[in-house]
């Protein structure tokens, strides 16, 4: 079986703040925009994958704050040809990270990026 990502979804507790946070941060690029049992989802660029974002239903309430360990994601993670670059990069735009450079026991080096809704965004570079 050959596998390959085609998305990760999020529901947002902001969802128009989410999008435009993904498209300031990173330049995402909404590809798609439709509905799933009436309810709004839009799929955008995020590197050479897509993220799709979709509000939180009303109805729904959140378990504990997502910057607080739980199950399911706990973060997404990318690859870099430059660590100091993208995390310059990133501040400058105003983004903020938990931490900036963490070497890693597998290799590499590691930045943790604070996105919205409590997600963090690991950025990793070989060492």
């Amino acid at each position: 079986m050959k596998l390959n990502l085609d998305h990760i979804h999020l529901r947002c507790e902001n969802y128009e703040a989410s999008i435009d946070f993904f498209k300031k941060m990173f330049g995402s690029v909404e590809v798609a925009k439709f509905e799933v049992g009436g309810w709004p989802v839009v799929k955008i660029s995020l590197g050479d994958t897509f993220i799709s974002l979709s509000p939180k239903k009303p109805d729904v309430s959140v378990k504990c704050p997502a910057s607080e360990p739980h199950w399911g994601v706990y973060h997404i993670a990318f690859k870099v040809d430059s660590l100091a670059d993208t995390v310059a990069e990133l501040k400058a735009k105003g983004g903020k990270f938990a931490v900036e450079f963490a070497p890693m026991p597998n290799g590499f080096n590691a930045a943790f990026f604070v996105a919205v809704d409590g997600l963090q965004i690991e950025f990793l570079e070989k060492a």
